[in-house]
Parts: structure tokens; C-alpha cells; sequence
């Protein structure tokens, strides 16, 4: 359940600069949070994240990396299976939207 060696090659930022992120998750649970915390710091091109805020089962980070945005599109689709929750993952702009539907 390692996503580093499930994930795609794809795209991926070839100036080697950092990419910012802003992460939103919806409907996930504190102990769902927290694995997600740890996967996300286990993604090939993580430089950092930060909390942004945090309400119930809604949190914000923000999240910068050297891989690309389709890499992490993958991630997080990945992510929500080794979770094994039902989801769907949004992108506009720089902004990801994660959102639990329920569980499988």
C-alpha cells in the first residue's frame, strides 16, 4: 500500500522548482486525517505541508512539491483506496478538493 511504488511516473515538474498546493479534505474522520497525513509526506516529490485550518471533518493544508500535478491527481485517487472509503478528487487551479462519499 506504498504509493511511491504504485503511482505513475507522469508528469512531473522538470525545473525541479516546488509547486504549491492547497488541499482540501471533507467528510474524513481524525483517524482517517492522520493516515492521510502520512501518506501525503510519502509521495515522490514532497517538500512540505502545513495545516491551513481545520473544522469538523474538514481540513486544509497546504502542500508543496517538485512532482507534477497529475502525479499527485493519481496519489490522492490511490490514497482513497488504500483507505478504502469512496471518494472523488477535484482540481482547479492549484487547489485539490478530496471529498469521502463513504466507505466500500
Amino acid at each position: 500500500q506504498d504509493e511511491q511504488k504504485r503511482s505513475v511516473s507522469g508528469e512531473e515538474n522538470r525545473s525541479g522548482l516546488s509547486k504549491a498546493y492547497v488541499l482540501n479534505f471533507s467528510g474524513f474522520d481524525n483517524q482517517e486525517i492522520e493516515h492521510i497525513e502520512d501518506i501525503l509526506t510519502g509521495f515522490r516529490g514532497f517538500e512540505h505541508y502545513r495545516p491551513v485550518s481545520s473544522s469538523y471533518r474538514t481540513q486544509k493544508y497546504w502542500y508543496e512539491s517538485s512532482g507534477g500535478t497529475a502525479y499527485l491527481n493519481r496519489n490522492l485517487n490511490l490514497m482513497l483506496e488504500d483507505l478504502n472509503v469512496a471518494g472523488r478528487v477535484v482540481f482547479a487551479g492549484n487547489s485539490f478538493t478530496i471529498e469521502k462519499i463513504g466507505s466500500r
